[in-house]
């Protein structure tokens, strides 16, 4: 698709959207982007595209998540009659499963939320089902499939675990071995046979609970909001701490993996949604205080480029100087060659040396049924071998990650640009 779809970029985005790179994001990503952002934003233009370059553009936006955000900026415009009968018809045949899927999924959130609330528990709904809610015109048109839930108190992610479990939600991965907060944000992904959402039981937001750096994060939850799920109430993060989560999720947390510009479109939703009640200084104090002023840098600058979200003078002069030297544009190009290197950098941060060594024996000979579920593809291969196996492609890993952290701090050693210090 990306013969195709590097055209599509070229035809629309000269339109409206800048073809400067954001520098920090690769190539195809910022193709990409660009690409979706652009139909977004002038939706009308696309009509002039050729089928095959059309078909591509819809193939795209649905490999983001912005199908509907187009469908429905598509509908709003006076040109929609000029889509023709058959690509409109078509269009709005691939919108239904979004919109059933909404809402059978915003119906599982509030039954999952209310039973957990109905045993004294006090989850934190995180991104898509609150920002769906809270933050779209209409829930369906921020599709997500994941319910990520946040329990301030360890215990009761537990036990918000044990409570799904014991009504039919089943396990969908295995745990390492060691406790598995050293390990992960949540406890293992569960999923309900007959319905669509995994769900998730966090302790954490970008960070395992027992990683030092959850310690700066957990100001983000300092400040909570209220908001109806099915007629419960429960617990979501304030407007600015959910920019700032999203920036987060996507630049620290998932570094190393595919981007999808569903973080800047939730981004922008927030903002345009509050307006003048968004504030400013709060989201660069507390993305400051967190330890996501980078990633908050990196997410505004790119929400600025792309979607022309309008960011005050003060806030784009702290993006820069955040940014300045291109230094952490340089990291986040490393990282982003090493997929998976989280876990090996959290043996780095692990709370106690006690909990590095745990991890560290984990890593190199997890549970048996962990490497059953991690390697399916070699179910054929005796236990005795897939160990060897595991060591070698996690010595890979630990290489790649050594190799990027060293060139990161070469270029930090490098002067930077006059006027950027």
């Amino acid at each position: 698709m990306s013969v195709i779809v590097a055209p599509v970029a070229r035809r629309i985005c000269g339109l409206d959207v800048p073809a400067v790179r954001l520098p920090f994001l690769p190539a195809s990503v910022n193709e990409a982007w660009r690409s979706v952002a652009a139909a977004l934003r002038r939706p009308d233009e696309t009509l002039a595209l050729g089928d095959e370059e059309f078909a591509a553009l819809v193939s795209l936006l649905e490999n983001q998540l912005a199908l509907p955000l187009f469908v429905r900026a598509l509908g709003e415009s006076a040109l929609w009659a000029e889509a023709g009968e058959e690509r409109g018809a078509a269009l709005e045949r691939r919108c239904r499963p979004y919109i059933l899927a909404s809402a059978l999924t915003i119906k599982e959130v509030g039954n999952v939320v209310s039973a957990l609330v109905a045993t004294g528990l006090h989850p934190v709904v995180l991104k898509g089902p609150a920002l769906a809610l809270r933050f779209y015109a209409e829930p369906y048109l921020r599709p997500f499939s994941d319910l990520d839930l946040l329990f301030t108190d360890r215990a009761e992610a537990e036990r918000a675990h044990a409570v799904l479990k014991a009504a039919g939600y089943v396990l969908q991965e295995q745990a390492r071995g060691g406790d598995p907060w050293l390990w992960s944000r949540h406890l293992p992904e569960v999923k309900h046979p007959g319905r669509l959402l995994h769900v998730e039981c966090h302790g954490g937001l970008a960070f395992p609970p027992r990683d030092r750096r959850h310690a700066r994060e957990r100001v983000l939850v300092a400040e909570l909001d209220q908001l109806d799920f099915g007629g419960c109430r429960a617990h979501v993060l304030a407007p600015e701490a959910s920019v700032i989560n999203a920036f987060a999720h996507a630049f620290v947390r998932h570094a190393g993996e595919p981007l999808r510009l569903t973080v800047l479109l939730d981004a922008d939703a927030v903002i345009r949604k509050e307006g003048v009640s968004f504030r400013w200084e709060r989201l660069t104090g507390l993305a400051a205080e967190a330890g996501f002023a980078r990633a908050t840098a990196m997410g505004l600058e790119a929400c600025g480029e792309l979607l022309g979200v309008s960011i005050p003078d003060t806030v784009a002069a702290w993006c820069r100087n955040v940014l300045a030297g291109g230094r952490v544009r340089s990291r986040v190009h490393g990282l982003q060659r090493v997929r998976s290197a989280g876990h090996l950098s959290g043996i780095l941060h692990a709370d106690t040396p006690g909990g590095a060594l745990s991890m560290l024996f984990f890593s190199t000979f997890p549970t048996r049924a962990f490497m059953r579920w991690r390697y399916p593809e070699k179910a054929r291969l005796p236990l005795v071998m897939l160990y060897p196996y595991r060591w070698a492609v996690q010595g890979r890993k630990a290489m790649s990650l050594g190799s990027a952290l060293i060139s990161s701090v070469f270029r930090h050693l490098r002067p930077g640009p006059k006027g950027n210090h």
